[in-house]
């Protein structure tokens, strides 16, 4: 049922791409989801975020670092690279101060600094 992806999976307004990269799904599951519904990537849920943020571990407990994926990072990106620029909180950060407090890789690191280069002033 491939307008699954399009319909939104809970009272948050998180649709299925959301809890993927909530989930830390991998990039098959997340490339499986973007094809189904490629605009998915742009959609923010009912807090405003987008699976951008989700993919670098919003909500994931701060002494879990190290688990965000690139491939996941870079489909999202291509899909939506605005979100890059999106604040994730309150405190206005960036998908790129995300990365950092997740210790994410220099791949992850550098795919948000070419999507958002203001990002790092």
């Amino acid at each position: 049922y491939p307008d699954a992806a399009s319909m939104p999976a809970d009272e948050e307004n998180k649709l299925p791409l959301h809890l993927a990269a909530e989930k830390q799904a991998g990039s098959e599951v997340v490339a499986a989801l973007l094809v189904a519904y490629p605009d998915a990537a742009s959609k923010p849920d009912g807090d405003g975020l987008h699976p951008l943020h989700y993919s670098l571990g919003m909500h994931v407990p701060s002494d879990q670092t190290g688990k965000v994926e690139p491939e996941v990072v870079a489909a999202l990106l291509l899909a939506y690279p605005d979100a890059a620029s999106m604040p994730a909180d309150e405190e206005n950060k960036l998908p790129l101060h995300l990365a950092a407090e997740k210790q994410a890789g220099s791949e992850v690191v550098a795919a948000l600094l070419v999507a958002y280069p203001d990002a790092a002033s």
